[in-house]
């Protein structure tokens, strides 16, 4: 799908952390919006389709979290993948929602 330009507005604080995101992932700022746009979108769907898993099953408890959140640790861990995207992986929902409350 072709890009479409945009004009967004936000705090100059949360912008320079941006700005300094993307150039040390090497995108640029529009790039790199989009990619946490679409990460914040499946965080979303992924919210969606436990909201749903939940009202089937039962509310997923503690300790199956705790277990969940071992294994992915451990598969990350273990597949290769570079400590700095471990640390995203682990702390992309948070951070988004902390610089969102901080927003509001």
């Amino acid at each position: 799908m072709p890009a479409r330009k945009y004009s967004a507005s936000m705090d100059s604080d949360l912008l320079l952390e941006v700005e300094s995101a993307a150039l040390a992932e090497g995108v640029t700022t529009s790039a790199w919006l989009a990619r946490a746009a679409e990460d914040r979108l499946a965080i979303i769907g992924l919210r969606e389709f436990i909201a749903d898993w939940e009202s089937q099953h039962g509310e997923i408890t503690r300790e199956e979290r705790r277990r969940a959140r071992s294994k992915i640790d451990h598969a990350i861990a273990t597949s290769g993948q570079p400590k700095s995207s471990r640390a995203r992986t682990k702390n992309a929902s948070g951070s988004a929602e902390n610089r969102t409350k901080r927003a509001s």
